[in-house]
Parts: structure tokens; C-alpha cells; sequence
């Protein structure tokens, strides 16, 4: 697809549904970083704010991926070529798992603006269908602006507050995000979106990078960091990171735990309970 029917596409439904990035043999090489991470590290008691919250600060690999061109070139058309990476995540689903994502809009707890300066890329490391618990989501719903959400609480919940968008959501019009292993998808921040539990026997595999534009502006109250990927620095309060030098050495930690300190008002309560007043 060439990149100006890539941006009307995207600009349109919100969504890209699905394109190559990774060959076989790349897919494989990633597939075994992961699973040797999760088979090292699962017990360990940070392991789901690794995989929650700024995941390529933590390991180095995350981080190399996120610079890989295909997925580069596929963001640059949709907001440019000054690329940071804001936040990358790991959403793992284990055979037979019930945890979801209730309808949500990522923009609602991003403490960035303007949504249409941001991007999510959600690159599959395993074949995902709706056996699996792939992503659904609802094309040309990024045009309704922000919604109001609420905190569930509900500890099946892939989202730490259980957060979901207030009220019912029609979703008869909602497709469904299958991909090959290799694959990626991209998203608006304010498109409606979720997916259900793993109700295979299979692990569901995916990495999720959420790039942002130079021209991104982080909102009053707020600090906000991102790693330069591609073109000019940012001039509007968001801090640099760097490279960690391995996957979880002393230095990758310590860069991790200050980023996030540094972001930590984005997951106070009291800023979650402004949301919910919206309801």
C-alpha cells in the first residue's frame, strides 16, 4: 500500500488491519528471546511491570525491534518521520487464560496530545485469532472523540483498573484482528477496541510499541519521557531516553525505574478518579 492511500485508509477507519514486518526466521529469533524471558522471569516479582509499562527499557531486544524500518515506514506515513517510541508493552496470554481488554480507548489515560500525533503498533510473535484472544476493534470509532471510561476493578482485566469504556457499545460493525505470526496492525488511540480471553491451548504472542510524533505535547501536571527512533528531537516537554545496554543489566533497571517514577502521576488514583467523574 503506498503511503498516501495508507494515511487516507488509516485516517478513515482508525485502523490498519494488517501488515508484514518480520520473516520466518525472524519471527522464530523473536519468539525465543520472549519465551526465554517469560520461562527466566515470570516468578519474579517485576515481572508484570515489565511486561505492563516501557518494556523496551528493560529489554534491550524490545527496544532493537522497535526500529525495525517496516514498522517505521508504516508509522512515518501516518504522522511523520520525527519518531519517539512513548511506551512499549508485552500483552501475553497463556493457553486457557480468561484475562481481556473490555472496550477501551488507549488515549484516555495517555497524559499526551494531540491523539492523531500517535500511533499504536501491535506486531503479532504467534499466529492470533479469536481462539487465541485477538484484538477486535471498531472502524471509524476514533471520530467520536473521547469517551467517558470507568475503573472496574475487575482482576481479569488486562488493564490494572479494569478500565473500559462507560455504557454499551454496539459492536456488530467490530473486525477482527487475525494475524500470522510476522504480522503487525495498527491502531488510532481513540479507537475502540478489546479482545477476549485464550481459550486455546496455544500462548497468545504479541508486542505493543506506541510511537509518537515530535509535535506531540505532554499535558500540563505531567513529565513524559520517549526514545528518538527516526528524525528530529522533541521540543514540547518530552524528556530522552536512551538505549539500555542489555536486557535487564543494572543500568537497563535503573533507567526503567526512573522512567516510570517519572510517569508515576499518570497511574495515581486521583488522576483515574478524574476520568471516572466523567461517567
Amino acid at each position: 500500500m503506498d503511503p498516501l492511500t495508507l494515511s487516507n485508509s488509516y485516517h478513515r477507519d482508525g485502523l490498519i488491519q494488517s501488515f508484514d514486518v518480520l520473516n520466518d526466521d525472524e519471527v522464530q529469533a523473536i519468539k525465543l528471546k520472549l519465551q526465554t524471558f517469560i520461562s527466566e522471569n515470570q516468578h519474579n516479582p517485576d515481572f508484570s511491570n515489565w511486561v505492563y509499562s516501557k518494556s523496551y527499557l528493560a529489554l534491550r531486544w524490545v527496544a532493537d525491534l522497535a526500529f525495525h524500518p517496516c514498522i517505521l515506514d508504516h508509522v512515518a506515513a501516518l504522522i511523520g518521520s520525527d519518531i519517539l517510541l512513548w511506551d512499549a508493552s508485552i500483552p501475553l496470554k497463556a493457553p486457557q487464560s480468561k484475562k481481556y481488554f473490555g472496550w477501551h480507548q488507549d488515549a484516555t489515560y495517555w497524559p499526551l496530545e494531540p491523539a492523531d500525533e500517535m500511533v499504536a503498533v501491535w506486531l503479532a510473535v504467534s499466529d492470533v485469532s479469536l481462539e487465541n484472544g485477538a484484538m477486535r476493534a471498531i472502524p471509524g470509532s476514533h471520530t467520536r472523540g473521547q469517551l467517558p471510561h470507568h475503573a472496574t476493578g475487575d482482576t481479569s482485566s488486562m488493564l490494572r483498573r479494569g478500565q473500559r469504556i462507560a455504557g454499551v457499545i454496539d459492536d456488530q460493525s467490530a473486525i477482527e484482528f487475525s494475524l500470522r505470526a510476522g504480522q503487525a496492525s495498527i491502531h488510532h488511540p481513540l479507537t475502540i477496541h478489546g479482545s477476549g480471553g485464550n481459550t486455546s491451548n496455544r500462548w497468545r504472542y504479541g508486542i505493543l510499541f506506541n510511537y509518537v510524533s515530535a509535535n506531540t505535547k505532554v499535558k500540563d501536571g505531567h513529565i513524559e519521557s520517549g526514545l528518538l527512533i527516526r528524525g528530529r528531537a522533541p521540543t514540547n516537554g518530552l524528556g530522552l531516553e536512551t538505549l539500555p545496554d542489555d536486557d535487564l543489566s543494572i543500568a537497563a533497571l535503573a533507567a526503567y525505574r526512573d522512567a516510570l517514577s517519572r510517569s508515576s502521576k499518570r497511574y495515581a488514583d486521583t488522576q483515574h478518579q478524574r476520568h471516572n467523574n466523567c461517567d
